[in-house]
C-alpha cells in the first residue's frame, strides 16, 4: 500500500460504520498478512479496487509470484459471483505518466487498457 500502517488504521477507524460500501480483503500465509485490497462498491455493476498491495518480501514466504495475483483472482471470483460486471483496477499512471510495470501487471491479470479523462482542481481556495 501507499499508506503507512498507522495511516491505514486511522483511515479504517474513520471509515468504519459509514455508507461507503468498503470491503477489505487480505491474504495470509502462516498467519502473516502478505497482500490486501480495499474495494468500494460504486453501484450495482462496478467495484473499484481503491488500494491494494503486497509485502515486499513475499519471496521469503516461498512465493515465486506476487500474492496480488491470487488476491486479484479471488476478487474477480467474489464479485462475479455477486453479479458485478466491472472490477475497476484504478489508474496505472502517476502524475499523468504511465507506469509501464503496473500496467503490464494489470494486463497480465486479464485487464483491458482504457483511457479515462479526469479533471483535477489545482486549488480549492
Amino acid at each position: 500500500f501507499s499508506l503507512s500502517l498507522e495511516d491505514f488504521k486511522r483511515m479504517s477507524s474513520v471509515l468504519s460504520g459509514n455508507d461507503l460500501n468498503l470491503w477489505i480483503y487480505k491474504s495470509t500465509i502462516t498467519g502473516d498478512n502478505v497482500a490486501a485490497a480495499i474495494c468500494q462498491i460504486v453501484d450495482h455493476r462496478v467495484v473499484y479496487v481503491f488500494r491494494w498491495g503486497h509485502v515486499y518480501n513475499y519471496k521469503d514466504y516461498g512465493l515465486e509470484n506476487s500474492p496480488m495475483t491470487f488476491v486479484a483472482d479471488q476478487l474477480c471470483q467474489e464479485y462475479s459471483d455477486r453479479g458485478f460486471k466491472i472490477l475497476y483496477l484504478g489508474t496505472s499512471s502517476v502524475e499523468g505518466v504511465l507506469d509501464e510495470n503496473l500496467s503490464h501487471f494489470k494486463e497480465s491479470l486479464g485487464a483491458l487498457r482504457t483511457t479515462i479523462e479526469s479533471m483535477t482542481l489545482k486549488s480549492l481556495h
